[in-house]
């Protein structure tokens, strides 16, 4: 998918090589008028900066699908509570149902983890390590106490598994709003990319 960005002026300096090419093109004896899909391309290769290009659109397209599967995650009794009794068996069925997700835990406010790391089967034994780490320096959990708002992060490489992933984060909210823990999943890019159509192999590819 390609979407417009900003205006552009006539004195953009892509502007003028197009001009010359629709010129050109009756110079050579062309008679038809030049189409919509020809002026586009023209545009995307003299002024690609108003474009969004496929990559970025999937990019948005797999936050957005990251985003609303930690959403649905956050609406459950047995994760609000935060009884382990509930939220134990509860997070760890919702990552063995969802492959897209690398990893899966839930931390308090003092930035300790009050849940298990839940991963893929035979994964966690990777994040042993992070069971007693201290996450106040971590941008998504930073961003999440302050602001109280969703959070997702750009694509990169996980440490853990040599994939690439993205975070997201949100807040674990009492009856009367105020947060009580933070909610961090890593989901993996490529998984969540398959579930969108016409996805380029060379860019399913980045997750493998």
């Amino acid at each position: 998918r390609s979407g417009r960005r900003e205006p552009v002026s006539k004195r953009d300096p892509g502007v003028q090589p197009i001009n010359q090419w629709v010129q050109e093109q009756y110079a050579n004896g062309r008679t038809t008028s030049i189409s919509p899909d020809e002026l586009t391309a023209q545009a995307k290769h003299y002024i690609p900066s108003l474009f969004i290009s496929d990559f970025e659109s999937i990019q948005e397209t797999v936050k957005e699908k990251a985003l609303a599967i930690s959403r649905l995650i956050t609406l459950s009794p047995a994760v609000l509570n935060l009884d382990p009794q509930t939220m134990e068996p509860y997070l760890r069925n919702v990552v063995k149902r969802e492959p897209a997700i690398q990893l899966l835990a839930i931390t308090n406010l003092n930035g300790y983890r009050i849940s298990q790391v839940h991963t893929q089967r035979g994964e966690k034994g990777l994040y042993r390590r992070l069971m007693d780490k201290d996450f106040n320096e971590h941008t998504w959990f930073t961003r999440v106490k302050k602001t109280g708002e969703p959070y997702c992060s750009e694509i990169f490489r996980s440490l853990f598994t040599d994939q690439m992933i993205i975070t997201v984060a949100l807040p674990l909210r009492d009856q009367s709003g105020e947060t009580r823990a933070i909610i961090d999943i890593d989901f993996k890019f490529n998984e969540l990319a398959k579930m969108s159509s016409d996805i380029p192999d060379e860019i399913l590819a980045l997750g493998e």
